[in-house]
């Protein structure tokens, strides 16, 4: 059976309350290490860099050491024969992979709030938040909806409210869900070559998550 692939993606960088994306800042942002390499035939050479600093009412530094999945996969297949229903299949294959995994070493855990969906340079496809209205459709077989977290996405921000935002402790580990919906538009072997393209580029927001502290009787 011949099928049609996609995946979404987000590149990953660690920070205190930041977006996960392209690490391409590091001159913007001041809690990025640089480093520069030097390739000279002189005995001596001058490397000219910068100290930064920082001042807070805090008593610890915290830090977020955290890794999150940079690559997701799913794959649009046309209906098996005896399937009860008309729509394609939407697999994600490696979705046990995908998970926020929190260093023992990171001194507070981590939340998610915030996914955000963008469109790239030449883009086919296209998502939609009604999974409903995608699931009746049998126009468009790169018109699909993805549920992350159980929530249904669409292009721009995605926020989560407290209650159902992805949250891990230090040294712990969770799956981020991710499932989704296609239409009913069946794929000829012409449109299906079976690899992989961009479909989406996608951003997680991070936060730190601490337990809150309650004052303690007459404080």
């Amino acid at each position: 059976m011949k099928k049609l692939l996609a995946l979404g993606m987000a590149a990953m960088m660690c920070a205190m309350v930041a977006p996960i994306h392209a690490a391409d800042e590091a001159a913007t942002d001041p809690q990025t290490d640089e480093n520069k390499e030097l390739e000279t035939e002189a005995s001596s050479q001058e490397a000219k860099g910068e100290v930064w600093a920082m001042l807070s009412d805090k008593t610890e530094l915290k830090q977020m050491k955290v890794t999150v999945p940079i690559r997701l996969h799913f794959a649009v297949l046309n209906k098996k024969e005896d399937a009860a229903e008309d729509n394609l299949q939407f697999k994600t294959p490696h979705k046990e992979k995908y998970q926020i995994s929190v260093d023992k070493e990171s001194t507070v855990g981590v939340k998610v709030t915030k996914v955000t969906f963008e469109k790239p340079l030449n883009g086919k496809w296209t998502l939609n938040q009604d999974d409903t209205a995608v699931k009746n459709d049998n126009t468009d077989f790169r018109l699909v909806a993805i549920k992350l977290n159980e929530q249904w996405m669409k292009l721009g921000e995605n926020i989560f409210a407290d209650a159902n935002q992805l949250k891990v402790a230090p040294n712990e580990s969770k799956a981020l869900p991710f499932d989704g919906q296609a239409t009913k538009k069946v794929i000829t072997e012409a449109d299906g070559k079976g690899v992989y393209e961009k479909a989406f580029n996608v951003t997680y927001t991070l936060e730190m998550d601490e337990p809150e502290v309650t004052p303690a009787p007459g404080a």
